[in-house]
């Protein structure tokens, strides 16, 4: 009997090592895309000012017109992909959350 040809063990575990990185890998995808357990359902958090103070509001502003002009200047200052997956708003606590309160009042 021929002894193991170190190509083909080297191939297997290059393999190996390939799969384990793919399952790891999928793994971190997932628990990124799970929300916070602290954010309810039907809503989404957002930072907001120069200290990035989070908020969670919810989900059915984005039906409002105030709030998605907020959306395009904060995409416009950032891009959405620029912040680490974060949705950061460039205004003042203070404004934001009377506008968020007068939003939500109005509804």
């Amino acid at each position: 009997m021929a002894p193991p040809d170190p190509e083909d063990r080297s191939r297997e575990e290059k393999r190996t090592k390939a799969s384990k990185l793919q399952e790891q890998g999928e793994g971190e995808e997932e628990e990124a895309m799970r929300l916070p357990s602290d954010v309810p359902r039907d809503h989404f958090a957002v930072y907001v000012g120069e200290w990035w103070r989070r908020f969670v509001v919810p989900i059915a502003l984005l039906d409002r017109p105030e709030f998605r002009s907020l959306l395009r200047c904060a995409e416009e200052e950032f891009g959405f992909a620029g912040a680490g997956g974060a949705l950061v708003l460039p205004y003042e606590e203070v404004a934001f959350h009377s506008l968020t309160f007068a939003l939500a009042c109005a509804r």
